[in-house]
């Protein structure tokens, strides 16, 4: 991720994974900004991340978006 986005982007930044546990699965994804699909116990808050969406979604995966 620091190669692809070595500035970060909007309030995302690589460093911001290393806030989640390592046993976190993780997909990274482009809604228009970054956003990252989670499944997982123990996640940062939306808070801790500066993210604008944080939501649980019906398949048991937690959305978070960065704008």
């Amino acid at each position: 991720m620091k190669q692809a986005i070595p500035d970060g982007y909007n309030n995302f930044n690589a460093d911001l994974l290393s806030l989640f546990p390592p046993s976190c699965e993780i997909w990274i994804a482009r809604e228009m900004s970054v956003c990252l699909y989670v499944v997982g116990d123990n996640l940062p808050s939306k808070q801790a991340l500066g993210a604008d969406e944080y939501d649980d979604q019906p398949d048991g995966f937690t959305r978070i978006w960065w704008d």
